[in-house]
């Protein structure tokens, strides 16, 4: 798997994150266009805008995390990406459902498996990952140094700011 090293703060961890990725998240955001025209999605450019300007999310994410919705414009811009494109791929959980692209998700309705389990002394969980075919190729691992924080290793998909992750803060 691909490893990319980013660091700085959340704009410039974006702008190397699009940089050092620009092909691979052309490429997923191809893929992705292609499967949303498979599901019955008419104009998915289009489409993509709409169902973004249409969750609240870009407002409530510079609202509550303005160092990631700094770091997903930073993602949009060194990735030469318009704003909507860069932010659509934050959203793969909400885009699975959403009934503006398509029918209901990619799985069919189906979502990732959990499980949890409580001994009285210990407790776990854990969550599957489910995607799409389309998202084969894009997967990677980013190497983050922030200049403010602890040190981190996530698991994500090109141009998406992480799906999962762990930090030197333990």
């Amino acid at each position: 798997m691909r490893v990319v090293d980013i660091g700085g703060t959340p704009r410039e961890m974006g702008e190397c994150h699009g940089r050092a990725l620009a092909d691979e998240i052309a490429a997923h955001l191809e893929r992705w266009r292609e499967h949303l025209a498979g599901l019955g999605v008419e104009r998915p450019h289009d489409a993509i805008r709409a169902f973004v300007d249409s969750t609240g999310f870009v407002a409530a994410a510079r609202e509550h995390a303005p160092d990631l919705a700094d770091e997903v414009d930073g993602i949009a811009h060194g990735a030469a990406l318009a704003a909507h494109e860069a932010w659509f791929l934050q959203l793969m959980d909400e885009a699975w459902m959403h009934p503006s692209l398509g029918r209901a998700g990619a799985l069919g309705g189906e979502g990732c498996t959990t499980f949890g389990v409580v001994d009285g002394i210990r407790s776990w969980s854990a969550q599957t990952m489910d995607l799409e075919g389309f998202r084969d190729g894009a997967q990677v691992v980013l190497r983050i140094r922030p200049a403010h924080g602890p040190d981190q290793l996530v698991l994500t998909m090109a141009g998406c700011v992480g799906l999962l992750g762990v930090s030197a803060a333990g």
